[in-house]
C-alpha cells in the first residue's frame, strides 16, 4: 500500500512534492536495487 501511494503520489496531489523521507520511498528503492 505504501509503495502505491509513493508511486501515485503525483497524481494524488500534482501540487504537493513526493516527501522524500517517506519509508515506502526507502522501500522502493531497497526492493529496485
Amino acid at each position: 500500500v505504501g509503495e502505491v501511494s509513493a508511486t501515485a503520489w503525483p497524481q494524488l496531489y500534482p501540487e504537493e512534492p513526493v516527501p522524500i523521507p517517506l519509508p515506502s520511498l526507502r522501500k522502493m528503492i531497497r526492493v529496485t536495487d
